[in-house]
C-alpha cells in the first residue's frame, strides 16, 4: 500500500508569525511533522511514500530527503488539494492512503483504516461542530458526502483527512477531479470523493477517543505540543513497551552491564519543544531559501560562542558549515565545553544544501547535536574546529526537564 501526502499549501491562517514556514515542518516533541507521519506510515507498513510540495519545496525535501518521492505543484498560490491530488495521479498503480500534512495522529488510526475491506475514511465522530472542520455524514457506516457547510442536523462527524482509496477508486476519484477542475481549480479533494462516494461505498472508520490533531491555527498547534502529543507518546509506549523489555532482557543475556537497558528506556523518553536562545557577541549570516531568510549565528575557526546557562535544561545545537563557492561537502567538527572541561566532539561531514544560501555561496545541510545541561549555573562554549576559514552558522533551543513532564 502507498501513501501519499498533500504538502504543497502555505498555511496562511496560522498567520504572520509562522508565514516563512510550512506547517509539515512545524516542529512537536523536537521532530516536524512529517517526520512524525512518515514513520507511523513505515510502522504500519505503509509504503513507498511520495509528497506533493509547493511552497517552499525545497526545504521540505532537504528534511524528507529520500524518504519520499515528489511531485510538484508550481501553483500551489491559487489551487488546493484536489489539484495537488491530480496531480499525482501517476502515483495510483496500488491501494493508496492520502494524507494531509498538517496532523499529527495515533498510529492506530492507520491500522484502522487498513484493517477496512475496502476504500476507507478516518472520521471523529466526536467532533464536526466547528465552522472550519471538514464535516462528514454517514448513512449505515459509509460516507455520502462532506463539506465544510453541511447542516448540522446532518453531520455524523469530522474528516481527519486521512483516506484509503483501493487502486480503481483512486484513479476514479482523480477523473472526478480532473472534470471539477475545469471549472474551479482551488476546490477541495472532499468535492470529488463525495461525488465517487454515490456510487463506490466508502467505509466511515471512526477513531473517536483515540489522540489526533490538525494544526490550522496557532492555538492548533499549542494543543497539538501540550496535549496530542504527550497522548500518543504516552500510547505508543504502552505498545512498545512490552517488546523493549524483551529486546533489553536478550541483550542484558549476553552483555554485562546495565547500560544497554539504560538506554532502551532513554529511548522512549519525551521529547520536549524548544525555546530559542541568543548567541550574543557572535555576527550573524543572512540564510535564504526561495521563499524565505533566516538569521544564524556566524562562528569562525578557533572562536567560540560563550553562554551562562542555568540548570537544568536540554540544549539543542543547529550547525551549518559555509561552503566554498560550487563547494558539495564540508568537514567541521563542533567541540562543546562545559565549565572548562570538553564535553563533546561532534565531527560531521555534510553534504551541500539544495534549499539554503548564503549571498556569498552555499552552506551544508543542518546537523544537530542534544545535550543535557545539569543543575546550577554553568558556563558553556562551543568551539568551531575547521580547516577553512569560512567557517560556520549556529542556532541554539533550551527546554527545561520540567515542561517535558508537564507536556
Amino acid at each position: 500500500m502507498r501513501a501519499l501526502i498533500l504538502a504543497a499549501g502555505r498555511g496562511s491562517r496560522m498567520g504572520d508569525r509562522r508565514d516563512s514556514q510550512p506547517k509539515c515542518l512545524l516542529e512537536v516533541g523536537g521532530r516536524a511533522l512529517i517526520e512524525h507521519q512518515l514513520e507511523t506510515l513505515a510502522d504500519c507498513g505503509v509504503g513507498p511514500v511520495a509528497l506533493v510540495v509547493g511552497y517552499r519545496a525545497e526545504e521540505i525535501k532537504e528534511v524528507v530527503g529520500i524518504r519520499a518521492e515528489y511531485f510538484h505543484n508550481n501553483r500551489w498560490r491559487n489551487t488546493n488539494s484536489m489539484y495537488s491530488f491530480w496531480l499525482a495521479r501517476e502515483w495510483f498503480t496500488s491501494d493508496v492512503m492520502i494524507l494531509n500534512s498538517d496532523l499529527l495522529f495515533s498510529p492506530e488510526v492507520i491500522e484502522r483504516l487498513v484493517r477496512a475491506q475496502g476504500d476507507a475514511i478516518a472520521i471523529d465522530s466526536s467532533s464536526g461542530r466547528g465552522a472550519e472542520q471538514m464535516k462528514v455524514q454517514v448513512a449505515d457506516g459509509r460516507l455520502v458526502c462532506m463539506s465544510k457547510t453541511l447542516a448540522q442536523e446532518h453531520v455524523a462527524g469530522e474528516n481527519l483527512g486521512i483516506l484509503l482509496l483501493r487502486e480503481a477508486t483512486a484513479l476514479r476519484v482523480a477523473e472526478q477531479a480532473a472534470q471539477i477542475l475545469e471549472h474551479n481549480e482551488n476546490d477541495w479533494l472532499g468535492a470529488a470523493v463525495s461525488e465517487v462516494a454515490k456510487d463506490r461505498p466508502i467505509e466511515a472508520v471512526d477513531v473517536a477517543g483515540l489522540p489526533w490533531g490538525e494544526i490550522d491555527f496557532q492555538v492548533d498547534l499549542h494543543r497539538v505540543r501540550k496535549s496530542i502529543w504527550p497522548a500518543i507518546r504516552a500510547n505508543s509506549r504502552e505498545r512498545r513497551w512490552p517488546q523493549r523489555l524483551r529486546n533489553a532482557a536478550a541483550t542484558l543475556a549476553g552483555v554485562v552491564g546495565l547500560s544497554l537497558l539504560i538506554n532502551a528506556l532513554v529511548a522512549v523518553r519525551p521529547q520536549p519543544d524548544w525555546d530559542p536562545i541568543d548567541l550574543a557577541g557572535l555576527p550573524t549570516i543572512e540564510l535564504s531559501s526561495k521563499e524565505a531568510r533566516q538569521n544564524w549565528a556566524h562562528l569562525a575557526p578557533g572562536a567560540s560562542a560563550d553562554l551562562v546557562l542555568r540548570g537544568p535544561l536540554n540544549l539543542r545545537v543547529d550547525s551549518r558549515v559555509m561552503l566554498a563557492p560550487g563547494g558539495t561537502q564540508g568537514r567541521y567538527a563542533v567541540e562543546i565545553i562545559l565549565d572548562g572541561t570538553p564535553l563533546k566532539w561532534e565531527d560531521h561531514l555534510s553534504e551541500a544544501s539544495m534549499a539554503w544560501r548564503t549571498v556569498d555561496g552555499g552552506v551544508a545541510k543542518r546537523e544537530r547535536v542534544t545535550l543535557d545541561v545539569p543543575d546550577g549555573e554553568h558556563r558553556l562554549q562551543l568551539r568551531l574546529v575547521s580547516p577553512d576559514p569560512r567557517g560556520c552558522l549556529l542556532r541554539a533551543a533550551v527546554s527545561t526537564p520540567s515542561a517535558v513532564e508537564d507536556d
